[in-house]
């Protein structure tokens, strides 16, 4: 299928590109020259390839939806730092991507969050008393993979915080999400929130928070040459 396809069905996007491939360097200059100079800071190669893929992913959906040029778009944060598209008429969007793999959520119904983070990962008793509530808690040293489960809740929390452009302000102890892959409601001090989380197919999970019940539909990048072609994510 090619990208154009869903884009242009109104609805919630979830698109997941595998950097291993995507030829990085092709995409480029898709960024803005701020973008660029960014993307040239990071040590790492991988970070850096996460960074120009995902930025350019974002570009390239945008201006397909908005029919503009890439690079004539801009971009802002709100007080909590969540960008946004300047454009009067951009859909939502948001930005995530850890290991192997870049997530976009793109939403023309309402503001939306996601994160993808790898399932086996230590974590320390800190950060699970920071993270969890003791329910939670609970839940995550009965289940059969304790960093799975932990990491449920911790993509499900950092989804609601981009969706509601909290960032690092909102208390995750005060989240109550379900830490379950089935699609799930939530409500958030009186806003409420529908959630969708599933495996990638190399441990990692991503989750999506949207602000109206409207099914979130998943796409994989197969092929990203001039256009791009995409499977639907079973």
């Amino acid at each position: 299928m090619h990208a154009d396809a869903f884009l242009q069905t109104p609805g919630h996007w979830l698109l997941a590109a595998a950097i291993s491939t995507v030829d990085c360097e092709s995409k480029r200059p898709w960024l803005s020259n701020t973008e660029r100079a960014r993307a040239d800071r990071f040590r790492q190669a991988a970070d850096k390839e996460r960074y120009i893929i995902a930025h350019a992913l974002k570009r390239y959906c945008l201006s397909r939806l908005l029919v503009t040029d890439p690079q004539a778009l801009t971009f802002s944060q709100n007080e909590k730092g969540k960008p946004y598209c300047t454009h009067p008429t951009s859909p939502w969007f948001n930005l995530s991507h850890s290991g192997n793999w870049v997530v976009l959520g793109l939403s023309s119904q309402g503001t939306i969050g996601v994160d993808v983070e790898a399932i086996n990962r230590d974590i320390s008793e800190g950060v699970t008393r920071y993270a969890l509530t003791e329910q939670q808690r609970e839940h995550v040293e009965q289940a059969d993979n304790n960093s799975e489960q932990f990491m449920l809740y911790w993509t499900q929390k950092e989804a609601i915080s981009k969706a509601l452009g909290l960032g690092l302000s909102i208390n995750f102890q005060t989240v109550h999400c379900s830490g379950k892959l089935a699609r799930s409601h939530y409500t958030h001090k009186e806003q409420p929130l529908w959630l969708e989380s599933r495996r990638t197919p190399d441990n990692h999970l991503v989750s999506v928070a949207t602000v109206n019940d409207t099914s979130v539909e998943f796409y994989q990048l197969l092929e990203w040459n001039e256009d791009i072609l995409v499977d639907t994510w079973r």
